[in-house]
């Protein structure tokens, strides 16, 4: 009788931990940065505030759609086998909403908040001198400092020649 009952308690331990540990396993799924349950509700607070006109004109508004439509993109550009291996993340994050912007699948209160964050606010303008200056700061020291020695010369050069061909042409 007591083999029976520890028989049953390891059934029962065994279906806990399989269902916990289905558990942890969903806990340890991020999409982008984000733990997949936070991603979710992300995404319903976003959805649900586009959807009802609630979404903020505003660069916080606009970086909410992008980055969430964004993560979502990039995670199942992964996930594709042959597309993973073309660069899938970046394929459907560039095709996917130009796709949808034509079929006019978002509200125009969306495409405003992304518009306004696009070009008035010029976020482009933002990531590409973040990415310059990552790049510079990246960069070895030493590497740094002799490119910038060697370039120091002729610019000096180029400089002072400049001057004097401008000075004398007049």
């Amino acid at each position: 009788m007591k083999q029976i009952n520890a028989e049953l308690a390891c059934d029962k331990n065994t279906a806990s931990s399989e269902s916990s540990g289905l558990i942890n396993q969903l806990r340890q799924i991020d999409i982008g940065a984000v733990p997949i349950a936070l991603f979710i509700t992300i995404c319903a607070i976003v959805a649900i505030s586009a959807y009802a006109n609630f979404l903020p004109k505003n660069m916080i508004g606009g970086l909410a759609v992008i980055m969430t439509l964004g993560f979502a993109l990039a995670q199942l550009g992964k996930s594709i086998p042959v597309l993973r291996d073309i660069g899938g993340p970046a394929i459907l994050c560039l095709m996917v909403p130009s796709v949808l912007v034509y079929f006019n699948v978002f509200q125009p209160n969306v495409m405003g908040t992304v518009h306004l964050l696009m070009k008035d606010a010029n976020l482009l303008y933002f990531v590409i001198a973040s990415l310059v200056v990552g790049s510079i700061l990246g960069m070895n020291r030493v590497i740094l400092i002799q490119g910038m020695i060697r370039m120091f010369v002729p610019l000096v050069v180029g400089t002072i020649t400049a001057v004097i061909t401008g000075l004398l042409v007049g």
